[in-house]
């Protein structure tokens, strides 16, 4: 199934043949959310933190986001031990490659975690967009704060509802804050900036 919804991607093709840039907020890093046993129907966990594992194509493996480890894509089941297995609920490297199948003519950059780990990559990846070598600046909460992009006309996120479940008092507040910041982004120097939310749980 696909991550855009027609409507954002209508947007952000219009927004990259009027030649302005946009902003792709998707909080979730990895290219899947989970692995789930074909047979039985187990969700792959760390065996260590009890957390389901995220499928990371650019480290060709699954991997733990509490304490980094990394298991390969192929290993059995533990409950079963079959091979068979399913990846379920894009990430933001699907979207990244949807983006890129979609709209050929969009020059995108990501930006989360596992593109700026080098000292310096995620100034580097700032100033890029910012000097238009790239219309789409595709990222996690990282792109949401301080940053002052003028040709930026559409702010687009995806799972806005990402973190609205999480057992802690402050998630509301905190979700309401990365919305709003990261919707800031958009129309800052042209005015009539558009920003579109993109939720499962309106």
């Amino acid at each position: 199934s696909l991550l855009l919804s027609s409507e954002l991607r209508e947007a952000l093709t219009k927004t990259v043949e009027n030649g302005d840039q946009a902003i792709i907020l998707m909080n979730r890093r990895g290219y899947s959310k989970s692995r789930v046993c074909s047979e039985c129907g187990n969700t792959f966990c760390c065996p260590v933190c009890k957390v389901p594992l995220i499928y990371h194509k650019q480290h060709n493996g699954l991997l733990c986001h509490y304490c980094g480890r990394i298991f390969s894509l192929q290993v059995p089941c533990p409950d079963c031990g079959s091979k068979h297995f399913e990846l379920l609920g894009g990430a933001i490297e699907k979207l990244e490659e949807e983006i890129a199948e979609w709209i050929p003519q969009a020059r995108a950059i990501r930006m989360d975690r596992d593109t700026t780990a080098n000292v310096g990559a995620a100034e580097r990846t700032r100033n890029d967009f910012r000097e238009r070598k790239f219309s789409v600046l595709l990222g996690t909460q990282i792109v949401a704060k301080g940053h002052d992009f003028p040709d930026v006309q559409l702010v687009g996120i995806v799972g806005a509802e990402a973190g609205a479940g999480v057992p802690n008092f402050r998630s509301g507040e905190r979700l309401f804050e990365l919305l709003s910041q990261t919707s800031g982004r958009a129309g800052r120097a042209k005015g009539n900036g558009t920003v579109l939310l993109q939720t499962n749980n309106p």
